[in-house]
């Protein structure tokens, strides 16, 4: 079966079935969409779904994206040939870029920076996967430095943003949490539209290192599903030499399943820290579309 659009996000909310069709929009998607509830089915059945419908086009999450990816790799399926993937809520790593262009047939992925406070923040530059041109009609972004002053070109700094549309409950030099890079014009193709670049994300995904350094951690589905059949993660930095680390697996945790993630960990987030494994049922995420699987210590 093939299909034009699938989405798979937090939206729609729960559906009977294995997806709910969502009529065309003139203004919004012209032809219908196969939208599908990323919390209501296990990665396992989100792959197998997708290589069901074959979309030409798909819009999701980048650790939807890598965790499907990885699934399909792992148990052989036979991935669709995609042309267009389209991603919000967290960071895009260029290594995911490639595995997508891979295993999906050449797809691209395009990928937009927003927030539930303001909506659309920044669009990928559609010559470079390196830059976003800033939404101008939408929102006002501004890069600072911890002392709220503004950066130099080209220096990563805090994001500030002031929406244009929020009447009554109005969103002025709101502070994301996020870390980016801005420049006055794109270096990517050369509009003359405010731009950012080195998107990190929250800077909950920084690991406080004690001494005043911070480091950006990035752990990939893969990571975590070459230990064991990990469904869902949460590392959250308890102290600066400690870690929680809730998991939720399809049957009890083994071992050598423990022992594989810690030294998984010890590798990518650092030797010098110690990793508290818990198994949950369910990790209590908290209310929202992006999921915060990685909490570091604020600076």
């Amino acid at each position: 079966m093939s299909a034009c659009m699938a989405t798979i996000t937090g939206l729609p909310g729960p559906h009977e079935g294995t997806h709910r069709l969502i009529a065309a929009d003139e203004w919004l998607h012209p032809s219908e969409q196969l939208g599908r509830n990323s919390t209501q089915f296990s990665i396992l059945e989100h792959a197998k779904w997708l290589c069901e419908m074959a979309p030409t086009y798909w819009s999701t999450t980048p650790a939807t994206l890598s965790a499907v990816i990885s699934v399909i790799k792992l148990k052989g399926l036979t991935a669709p040939r995609i042309s267009q993937i389209m991603t919000m809520a967290h960071v895009v790593e260029p290594a995911l870029r490639e595995r997508a262009r891979k295993v999906f047939g050449g797809a691209s992925i395009r990928d937009r920076y927003s927030c539930e406070e303001v909506g659309p923040i920044a669009f990928q530059c559609p010559e470079s996967d390196d830059y976003y041109h800033v939404a101008v009609a939408n929102v006002i972004v501004e890069i600072v430095d911890d002392a709220g002053m503004p950066t130099t070109e080209g220096t990563s700094g805090n994001v500030l943003v002031t929406g244009l549309h929020q009447w009554a409950s109005p969103a002025i030099r709101y502070d994301l949490g996020d870390i980016a890079t801005g420049h006055s014009h794109c270096p990517g193709c050369g509009a003359t539209v405010p731009a950012l670049s080195k998107l990190l994300g929250r800077k909950y995904f920084l690991v406080n290192e004690g001494s005043g350094s911070v480091r950006h951690v990035r752990l990939l589905a893969e990571h975590w599903l070459a230990c064991g059949p990990v469904r869902e993660h949460r590392v959250v930095q308890t102290g600066l030499q400690s870690f929680r680390i809730e998991v939720v697996m399809d049957h009890a945790m083994t071992p050598s399943e423990g022992l594989a993630m810690q030294a998984m960990l010890k590798r990518v987030v650092g030797s010098e820290f110690t990793f508290g494994l818990m198994q949950l049922e369910a990790i209590s995420w908290p209310a929202g579309a992006k999921r915060q699987e990685f909490v570091g210590l604020v600076p």
